[in-house]
């Protein structure tokens, strides 16, 4: 793997997730700044893995087609996509030997993971599962670059003005951005209450300036901290928003319905 690729972690991609995987396993991943994606056509997964092959691929084998024909295409992508990663769900099979049978004669690296269990035991067991195969690679917050369309923007007050700026990225502790006006404006200074406006979900934080840099020769970037005392469910929701973003790029990027 790359220094790169290091450093950017790996992508989780769910195929045909059921209720369980779509909402609190996944809000648990997304809470450890994992990068996870749903990917409902698993004949997509080839194109995928070419482009992404240090990404983990966790098969629903309840869903979409037979038990007997996901044996079938298991041995397949194994055939065509030498070293996938490969793991599976299932809320149906709990015998030893069936879950032996795809670890061991399908070779499957990324281990089986029984959903009957409940959110929370699946979760830790894909947890340790994930973490061996350390697909944070070395960053600790996921980032996400925002593009034009995402119509991410920030407002706050500054000794009486009202200053707007565009998001250029953000993570769940903090972001970058262009702004309106910046007079005023040193480095720590404590922002209180900027409004964040991402995409459509509007999230109200405390923010300090940590710095700022010159791009292009003019264009200058401001750098912002959520404020430590930053409330959980502030962060829940930059972090949905971050993931909402992750899977409409990914859809578009494979023309993913």
């Amino acid at each position: 793997m790359s220094d790169n690729g290091d450093f950017m972690g790996k992508k989780v991609i769910f195929v045909h997730p059921p209720d369980l995987v779509n909402g609190p396993i996944m809000d648990i991943l997304t809470s450890q700044e994992l990068e996870v994606y749903v990917l409902k056509d698993h004949s997509r997964i080839p194109e995928i893995n070419s482009k992404y092959p240090d990404s983990i691929f966790f098969l629903n084998v309840d869903a979409a087609i037979s038990e007997s024909e996901w044996h079938q295409y298991i041995q397949s992508l194994n055939s065509s996509c030498p070293g996938i990663q490969l793991g599976i769900l299932s809320f149906k099979i709990t015998d030893q030997e069936q879950m032996q049978f795809y670890l061991l004669d399908l070779g499957i690296s990324c281990g089986f993971i029984q959903l009957k269990q409940g959110a929370k035991a699946a979760c830790e067991m894909m947890m340790k599962v994930l973490t061996a195969n350390e697909v944070k690679g070395r960053r600790k917050y996921l980032r996400y670059k925002c593009l034009s369309e995402d119509k991410a923007t920030i407002n706050f007050s500054l000794f009486e003005n009202d200053i707007n700026g565009e998001v250029l990225d953000i993570s769940s502790v903090g972001l970058s951005c262009l702004l309106s006006a910046h007079q005023g404006l040193v480095k720590n200074q404590l922002i209180r209450n900027m409004q964040l406006r991402l995409r459509g979900i509007i999230v109200n934080a405390d923010v300090i300036l940590m710095g700022t840099r010159v791009v292009e020769g003019e264009q200058t970037i401001y750098v912002f901290l959520f404020h430590a005392d930053a409330q959980s469910k502030m962060k829940e929701k930059v972090r949905s928003y971050i993931f909402t973003a992750f899977q409409k790029s990914f859809a578009r990027e494979f023309s993913l319905r």
